[in-house]
């Protein structure tokens, strides 16, 4: 028996030893009944016949003899029943319905060549104290054979008790814990082993978390947010597992500087920043589906570049960003060079797995034969707070000059 088997032996096979123990407990009453019975009459059928023979010598006949037959039997009953725990009584009564019951003995005698039917009763106490012993013995040694019989081992569940044992934890904790893991869907099972081996937590502690019932309802693009909370977080538990349950959207809070995707505050550089407002705005607006043609080369997009300098006023904008702007308006230098700053920023914060609906999709514009640009992210699902300046809802009267 491996140290698995032993440890299952401790919890689950305890289980089963009670659950067997109670389904032995009616089976064990009527075996103790009907023992206690078979050894009274065993006594009585063994002194009956003399017994009758004395009675019947010298009954009267102008008396009933089935009346004093009854008399004189259950008067002399009282000498030995067999058992102290078992009384037994002579009763005129026939039995009771079509099959005798097991505390029941017919006799017949005859006395002037006529048959008396007589019917004796035992009734028995139960001795709770050896019925339980006896049960509870049945029980431990009918779960130890079935123990013994040969058992798939789960190496998952092995490794982490033994991993729990070599970290100190006494031996029925650490089965206690371990017994979560056969509980454990295969994002939980995922989670476990990166909290332990990524995040270097306490196994222990990694256990009790994950069988937390909201985690156990995680899917794998939520575990991985949930992972990613934690060391943003600095593993603040609470905090990363808000993250991992939010909205899949984009917050973005101009006051603060900060954007929060899925619930995770982001803090982009300060002129990159407002370009992702930018063009968060304009997916947000009705407008050409949040589409953003490139200028031309030889045009830049002076009234795009008024909207723009007019967030970076509102929210401390760089005043060389500003003045940029202001001289030689939008241009598609300057937009690419700000998309890809975004890009990289978001991917060094997210990660490219759940950066993906954060960052921007393309397309060639066939009017114009010039790239476009949008957010990936579906419009419902980019909100702004309003701040003291300015309420940052988006602009429905942005105009887009091809």
């Amino acid at each position: 028996m491996t140290w698995l088997d032993l440890c299952e032996s401790g919890y689950r096979r305890l289980g089963m030893w009670v659950l067997v123990s109670l389904l032995l407990l009616p089976l064990g009453l009527v075996m103790q009944s009907s023992w206690n019975v078979q050894q009274v009459m065993a006594a009585v059928k063994t002194q009956l016949p003399q017994r009758i023979s004395e009675v019947l010598s010298d009954v009267y006949r102008d008396q009933q003899p089935q009346t004093l037959f009854l008399q004189r039997i259950n008067e002399d009953l009282q000498w030995s029943s067999g058992s102290p725990v078992c009384s037994v009584s002579l009763s005129d009564s026939d039995l009771v319905g079509f099959w005798p019951r097991l505390n029941q003995l017919s006799v017949n005698w005859q006395l002037g060549g006529q048959v008396y039917p007589s019917v004796f009763e035992v009734s028995c106490r139960i001795h709770w104290p050896r019925l339980i012993l006896s049960v509870a013995l049945s029980a431990g040694v009918l779960v130890l054979l079935l123990g013994l019989m040969p058992q798939t081992l789960r190496p998952k569940r092995a490794s982490w008790l033994k991993a729990l044992l070599q970290q100190g934890e006494r031996w029925f904790g650490a089965c206690e814990s371990s017994l979560l893991v056969d509980g454990f869907n295969s994002q939980q099972q995922i989670l476990l082993s990166r909290l332990v081996d990524e995040h270097q937590i306490d196994l222990k502690t990694a256990l009790n978390l994950v069988a937390r019932p909201e985690l156990r309802q995680l899917d794998d693009s939520q575990v991985e947010w949930f992972l990613l909370g934690l060391s943003h977080s600095q593993g603040d538990i609470a905090a990363a597992q808000a993250i991992a349950l939010s909205d899949q959207g984009l917050l973005f809070k101009p006051h603060e500087g900060l954007v929060y995707a899925h619930g995770m505050a982001i803090k982009l550089s300060k002129t990159p920043y407002f370009y992702y407002l930018w063009y968060a705005r304009l997916r947000a607006s009705d407008r050409d589906e949040g589409w953003y043609i490139n200028p031309a080369v030889n045009r830049p997009d002076l009234l795009a570049a008024d909207e723009l300098m007019e967030l970076m006023a509102d929210f401390s904008g760089h005043g060389k960003a500003i003045n940029d702007l202001q001289q030689h308006g939008l241009r598609a230098k300057t937009l690419d060079q700000n998309r890809n700053k975004i890009k990289d920023e978001l991917l060094a914060s997210l990660g490219e797995t759940l950066a993906g609906n954060y960052l921007f999709e393309t397309e060639r514009d066939l009017k114009s034969g010039r790239s476009r640009y949008r957010l990936a992210l579906a419009a419902p699902k980019i909100t702004f707070t309003q701040s003291r300046n300015q309420d940052t809802k988006p602009n429905k009267n942005i105009k887009l000059v091809i």
